[in-house]
């Protein structure tokens, strides 16, 4: 497995872990007035894909599972393809 592969993989494990911390975190906050707020953390972790809940509006405010998709799926797909995009634009940096 070359590093770039492992830089992958490591960027995807680390977003799971920290998606999975931040569903227990948000269990454990049920009662709290507002916790749903805490949801926009991950509109800047995961910015492009994080636009996608625009488009799934009718559905995305209303269902959690919209989110847990386009973060927990989709995010930790964007962060396993990041480093690859990056490698893309700047060559360079693989030294």
């Amino acid at each position: 497995m070359d590093v770039v592969q492992k830089n992958c993989v490591g960027f995807a494990i680390f977003h799971i872990v920290i998606f999975v911390g931040f569903l227990v975190f948000m269990k454990s906050q049920a009662g709290v007035a507002q916790h749903q707020l805490n949801w926009i953390f991950w509109w800047l972790i995961d910015f492009p894909v994080s636009l996608l809940v625009f488009l799934a509006k009718p559905v995305g405010f209303k269902s959690v599972w919209t989110l847990y998709i386009i973060h927990g799926v989709i995010g930790t797909i964007w962060w396993y393809f990041l480093p690859r995009i990056l490698l893309a634009i700047d060559p360079r940096s693989r030294r």
